[in-house]
């Protein structure tokens, strides 16, 4: 009996741990997108050696969505 209805537990387990993790796994891909959209961002306003008034305001937003995105 019990080796009749195991394939189903297993497979609903594995369901419940997929989605638990397929969630986990876009809420990472979000961060790292922002993060490598303020890195870019970052890495433009330094390469000359100077940051411009309007360099530094995009900076400023593209980290603020780092942080807004880690906090969701």
């Amino acid at each position: 009996m019990w080796l009749d209805i195991l394939p189903y537990i297993i497979t609903a387990i594995l369901f419940i741990v997929s989605v638990f993790f397929g969630a986990k796994l876009r809420k990472v891909k979000r961060v790292m997108k922002e993060l490598s959209e303020a890195l870019e961002e970052t890495y433009k306003a330094i390469e000359d050696n100077r940051i411009t008034m309007e360099e530094l305001k995009k900076i400023i937003k593209e980290w603020r969505e780092v942080v807004e995105e880690i906090r969701k």
